[in-house]
Parts: structure tokens; sequence; C-alpha cells
């Protein structure tokens, strides 16, 4: 969680970047929790104890789930031109001018020439979070677009077997994926995807793909993300949640709901926790994609029979309790 005084540092560091507008409350609003990580280790069956923790793959796992919202690039615009902006080692000013700018103006069209964090909070990679990129999205075309991703980071977290990506091949060989990588990204691969300006390790990076598909997952059980019908046998998606439109702060208040000491589970928290557990089961045998396939369409990220477009859902300033 971001203090008063971290805030008020960061403050005066955005101001001598040139960000200007950004308020402390901003600031605070963008502290991190790390329910992500809570819910991981509940899904591997060990959570509270540091052995687990410590695991080098729970660690490198735990990078792939903060990947998502932290993805490295390197700014075509604005402040911090050129600068490989990747935390925490490197630019966290620089990322954070970005976050905030796109903070103040979320409905700027964050596209191609934005930093890969501002598309995949506020433009069109959205659904690296479960979320919808624009309201009015239909929901099918958000699933597919979720789909693409859980295909590719699962297959690219495979540690054998034929259906294995090759870690150095351009993500855009993956049809799937190829409209969101090109232009300056037509030539990344995954090993620059996840590990730009790191040293190339390639166990490493295939358990950040898979912590990155644990966090699509996670997400999509985040009330402030996805809209589910709680009634029902599954908890069917009845609309995906798109960010543009919706309070940060509300937003926020939504995500940080994860599991606490011995209180019982909310029932998409205990979700999760299993789905989490069948994918991390599904690749230590190195399952064909067809089975992860199966477990996201047929039960995670089904949609109900009379899903809806996106929308904003009770997350606006206006319905904000």
């Amino acid at each position: 969680m971001v203090t008063r005084a971290q805030a008020k540092d960061l403050r005066t560091r955005l101001d001598q970047l040139g960000v200007r507008g950004v308020s402390l409350q901003m600031i605070l609003d963008s502290g991190y929790e790390p329910v992500h990580e809570r819910i991981m280790l509940m899904s591997y069956g060990c959570p509270g104890q540091p052995s687990c923790a410590a695991h080098s793959e729970r660690g490198h796992v735990s990078m792939g789930l903060q990947w998502n919202d932290n993805p490295p690039d390197v700014p075509s615009l604005g402040a911090c031109q050129g600068k490989v902006v990747m935390l925490p080692h490197r630019s966290g000013n620089c990322w954070l001018a970005h976050m905030l700018e796109a903070k103040r103006n979320p409905d700027a069209g964050y596209g191609e020439a934005s930093l890969m964090a501002q598309r995949s909070h506020y433009g069109d990679m959205q659904f690296l979070h479960a979320m919808a990129s624009a309201p009015g999205e239909a929901a099918s075309t958000t699933l597919e677009h979720m789909m693409a991703w859980a295909e590719y980071s699962y297959r690219l977290s495979l540690r054998g077997g034929l259906e294995q990506l090759d870690v150095e091949a351009p993500v855009r060989q993956f049809a799937g994926l190829a409209p969101w990588f090109q232009a300056e990204k037509r030539h990344w691969t995954g090993a620059d995807l996840f590990m730009f300006g790191h040293e190339y390790d390639e166990p490493l990076i295939r358990d950040m793909a898979f912590g990155s598909l644990l966090h699509l997952l996670q997400d999509s059980y985040s009330q402030s993300h996805v809209q589910r019908d709680y009634t029902a046998d599954g908890l069917p998606i009845e609309r995906l949640l798109t960010y543009r439109g919706q309070s940060s702060h509300c937003h926020a208040k939504a995500d940080r709901k994860g599991p606490e000491g011995k209180k019982p589970l909310a029932t998409n928290l205990r979700a999760a926790i299993e789905m989490g557990r069948e994918l991390i089961a599904l690749r230590e045998r190195t399952a064909p994609w067809t089975e992860a396939e199966g477990l996201l369409r047929g039960s995670a990220f089904r949609l109900a029979a009379d899903v809806q477009p996106a929308g904003t859902g009770a997350f606006t300033s206006k319905n904000c309790k």
C-alpha cells in the first residue's frame, strides 16, 4: 500500500517530470495489494507457508502475476520516450507518469503507440484483465481476445511437449495476438514480452507466462472486472466490464477483496482458487491446450445465454458505495 508520505514524494517527482493535474488521492488509489499472490498460493495449496512462497517456481509465477499490471515497454511518445519502462527495476517514475496521465484522460484511445500498461488498463488490451476495450463491446469479442491470450500464455508456459511455443518466436506469428503486435512490436518475441531488459532465462519466461494466465483467470472473478450470475451453477458470465468509465477508486475497492486470514472465502474467491488449482494440474502434466481450453470456455469463462455487451457495472463514481 502506498503511504501518504510516499505519495507526496511521488507527487514531487511527477512535477519534475512535467506531469500535472495528478492528486495525492489518485496516487494513493494506485497502491498495490498482493491479492493475486494470496490466491495463487492457495491454488498451489500452500497459503501462509514461507517455504512454498519462496520456492523458485512460485516466485517466478508471482512475477508473471504482476506482469499483467506492469508489462515492460519502451514508450515511443511522451514522457521517457525511448527508455525501457519496467517495474520494479527500471524507470518507475516513467511508468507512473504514463499511468497517471492515462488515469487523467482515460478515453484518449490507447493503442499501438501507447505503453502496454496503458493499453492493458485503458485501451485495446484490457482483455489481459478479463475486461472489454470499451463500453458496448460484444462479450463474444472480448472472450475471443481473452482466449487468444490464454492459449498463448498456456502453451508458452509448457515445459515440453508438441504444443510448447518457442520463447524466441515473434508473438505476432501466433495469429490470435497478431493485431496487438504490429509496428514497433512486430518483432517482439515471448522473451521480449516477459524479459525485456532482463538477462535471458527460459524457465523464468515460461513460469511468468503461466503467472500471467493465472492473473487473467483471477481477474475474471473480480466483481469490478466481470459480472457473474452467483445464483447459477458455475457462475456464468453475465457481462464483461470495461475500465473506461469506471471510477478507479470504486474499481480498486472490489479488486482488493482478497483472502483475509481465517475469514470464510467469498464464492468468487473459492472459484478462482479452484480454477487456478485445475490449471496448475494441467500444466504439471503438460496437458494439451484443448483440455485447458475446455476448462476455460466450459467453466471459468462460460458466457450466460443472455450475456450483455460490456459496460461499467456498478463501479462509477455515481453509484460507488
